[in-house]
């Protein structure tokens, strides 16, 4: 995120950044973003982060499988999957993960698009991408640091605790 390597991140920095991004979802070049783009590039994202997870040691299908192994018998009997949707499904409050991943994507292209033309332009991307600085800069001096960058993040983790409630 730091462009220009000087351990905070400023203006240019940013907007490096947002040009960049929004490019690299707008596959087709036409300078909007379509609902399929957005959803492709998150894909895109998740894979790459599932990526460097992976270098860090047990993916998540071993952590998983590990979590459901109560007995570490080496296998997983047919209670043990059991156990392991009913935990799953009590998580999710009656809820798919695919409805509730899709609907938190509409709610957040909904968001984005001011409009309603159920794409996102330039312009309505860096007002997302502005609000997001804005609260990771805590003091208000027009660059964030490593630390405020930390704190934002971590309320951002207590928001998504709190809706989960």
């Amino acid at each position: 995120m730091d462009a220009n390597s000087d351990g905070v991140l400023s203006e240019a920095d940013r907007t490096a950044r947002r040009a960049n991004r929004f490019a690299q979802s707008d596959a087709n070049g036409d300078g909007e973003l379509s609902l399929a783009e957005m959803q492709a590039a998150r894909e895109a994202r998740r894979a790459k982060r599932e990526a460097r997870r992976a270098g860090r040691g047990a993916s998540k299908m071993e952590r998983r499988f590990a979590r459901l192994d109560t007995d570490s018998s080496g296998g997983l009997s047919q209670a043990e999957i059991e156990a392991g949707k009913t935990m799953a499904r009590e998580r999710r409050t009656g809820r798919s993960e695919r409805k509730r991943r899709g609907g938190r994507l509409e709610r957040m292209l909904k968001r984005a698009d001011t409009n309603g033309d159920a794409a996102i332009s330039r312009a309505e991307f860096g007002t997302v991408m502005d609000r997001r600085f804005a609260r990771a800069d805590a003091n208000g001096d027009g660059q964030v640091t490593s630390a405020e960058r930390e704190a934002a993040r971590e309320a951002m983790r207590e928001r998504r605790k709190d809706r989960r409630r």
